[in-house]
């Protein structure tokens, strides 16, 4: 395996040193810059996710509500024990 010299200014170099000074490969799609946070796209996309969670955080509230009312009406289960 032949490695690049590391006399290469780093933004030349097609892999990041590892903590130990090995080098290794990186990922095209790792290497791709960040995403602007502010594009039209991403902003969407967040406040769909924030909405989504939203709404199952009230269908979770929703359903331990009528746990709760269903645990009220039912008698305790029959166990064989007189309450």
């Amino acid at each position: 395996m032949t490695t690049e010299p590391l006399s290469r200014p780093a933004a030349e170099r097609p892999w990041p040193a590892t903590p130990t000074g090995v080098q290794a490969p990186v990922d095209q799609q790792a290497a791709a810059p960040p995403a602007d946070a502010t594009s039209p796209e991403l902003v969407t996309l967040v406040r769909s996710l924030l909405q989504t969670c939203a709404e199952l955080r009230q269908r979770v509230d929703d359903l331990e509500l009528t746990e709760r009312l269903r645990a009220r009406r039912s008698p305790p289960h029959s166990l064989g024990i007189d309450y």
